[in-house]
């Protein structure tokens, strides 16, 4: 199912059942399950189930914390500890280096608005990928998962809803197992914020489950939660989009607020709150990492990527291929387009974070096609702003780096006709190109100056960083 049914079909059964009657102990769980919903919607174009999430298996017990401080000297999280702010982050978003340690483009820069101003913690917990993104950048405090224990929590509603209609619901056992863990979270993480007692805790990817744990923690303490805007947030995304039931109250799992790019990702969630709504604020804060490179390369290469970032200068035109974790990621017509294109062109594919332990088997794939002058290792581990500076051509299905690209003066061609039909507007408005064909890819190449209408999709002005921070402490 394409985006554009699955966000209706998840309207249509907000207006077909009282979905805020689901209950998961003292819980409005409806967010939960409308994330399982809306992934099974969706499955078509995920990953085979086989490909392991990143992040997603914990260190056996008693060894992580060894572990970890055996790669890195990083700082435990003390009892003790007090933090005004605290950013709360996840190992695969750390694709990005700099000068040799890793670094988080999308909370790291967030840092720097409260050097001076507030004592912040960055969090994390312990997996045994984090191993593999030592050292970072922002010291990170490692904690522990919380084990699986206690019982199920009492649910309400579900029976309900399930007999709406045929729909790929999860079975209520399915439901209850996510429910518990939900819980068990909420209150791993109830105890983590009064040890810190912060004023407001930053996130990315307010739906992963222990995203939502956090926020629940937070909201019965009274702290503020944020969601920093990670990627397109647009008309039909399940998670930002056609809530159309939102209870007075707000949902406990939902952030207080969403920074967010720009107007047209304000506007996208504005438009489905309720008339006087006080949870769940877009507020336009901007890019804070985009800001950081829009005067120079924001970063110290080694002597590897300094050579390989030199070779970029050779080729007639450098074309950057933004991956996506979809069952078919390398479409038949972009293999079809890298045949048969000039030799003097270089094709570079940057592997999503969550496709990362699959770039070998997307290399062999490559080379069986026929596909030359392609480059993958270095593509996906160098800072992306930095090979933007150094593309003439960004091609993606979906990925809102076509946005990013704009601020590069880099034209961007969308692949998959799920994209052409995310960005409908924008390759109405000639701000994209569109291709289905190897054809029309390589023609779409040779053509290509980006619009620099794009570009106010993304706001990168300190002043409106500053003003958004105000108003959430204000808040």
């Amino acid at each position: 199912m394409d985006h554009k049914r699955a966000v209706e079909t998840l309207a249509d059964l907000e207006s077909r059942g009282d979905v805020n009657r689901l209950r998961v102990a003292d819980l409005h769980a409806w967010p939960l399950l409308r994330l399982m919903l809306w992934g099974r919607l969706l499955q078509q174009d995920a990953p085979p189930a086989t490909a392991p999430r990143a992040g997603s298996i914990p260190l056996p017990p008693r060894t992580f914390l060894q572990r970890l401080l055996d790669r890195s000297p990083l700082p435990l999280l003390p009892s003790s500890a007090r933090a005004g702010i605290v950013f709360f982050s996840r190992q695969h978003d750390y694709g990005d280096r700099i000068g040799g340690s890793f670094y988080n483009r999308h909370l790291d820069p967030m840092t720097a608005l409260f050097r001076e101003t507030a004592a912040f913690a960055k969090c994390e917990i312990a997996t045994t990928q984090a191993l593999e993104t030592q050292p970072r950048s922002i010291p990170t405090s490692f904690i522990e998962a919380p084990r699986d224990r206690g019982t199920p929590p009492a649910i309400e509603g579900f029976a309900a809803l399930r007999d709406l209609g045929d729909l790929p619901l999860p079975t209520e056992q399915e439901f209850a197992k996510s429910a518990r863990r939900l819980v068990r979270d909420r209150d791993f993480f109830l105890t983590l914020l009064r040890q810190l007692q912060p004023r407001v805790v930053f996130l990315v990817c307010y739906y992963d489950p222990e995203a939502m744990a956090l926020i629940a923690a937070a909201r019965q303490l009274g702290i503020r939660t944020v969601d920093v805007q990670h990627g397109k947030q647009g008309l039909y995304h399940g998670l930002y989009s056609h809530w159309t039931h939102i209870p007075e109250c707000g949902y406990e799992l939902l952030p207080d607020f969403f920074w967010v790019w720009g107007e047209p990702s304000r506007d996208h969630i504005a438009r489905w709150q309720p008339t006087g709504c006080r949870h769940h604020r877009p507020i336009v804060g901007g890019n804070r990492w985009l800001a950081r490179w829009q005067t120079a390369d924001d970063f110290e290469p080694d002597p590897e990527t300094t050579r390989f970032l030199a070779e970029l200068r050779r080729p007639e035109k450098v074309i950057l291929f933004s991956l996506q974790p979809l069952a078919e990621p390398l479409p038949a017509h972009v293999l079809d387009a890298m045949r048969r294109s000039p030799a003097g062109w270089r094709w570079l594919l940057r592997a999503h974070p969550h496709q990362r332990p699959q770039i070998p088997a997307l290399k062999d794939r490559l080379t069986a096609a026929g596909a030359a002058n392609f480059e993958l290792e270095q593509s996906s581990a160098i800072p992306l702003y930095a090979l933007l500076r150094r593309s003439q051509h960004h091609i993606t299905c979906w990925s809102s780096v076509g946005y990013e690209a704009s601020a590069f003066g880099v034209a961007t061609t969308i692949l998959h006709p799920s994209g052409r039909q995310l960005f409908a507007e924008e390759i109405e408005r000639d701000v994209f190109s569109y291709a289905d064909t190897g054809d029309a890819l390589l023609a779409a190449i040779r053509a290509g100056a980006a619009s620099a209408s794009a570009v106010r999709y993304i706001e990168t002005s300190d002043r409106i960083a500053q003003d958004a921070l105000d108003q959430i402490l204000a808040a």
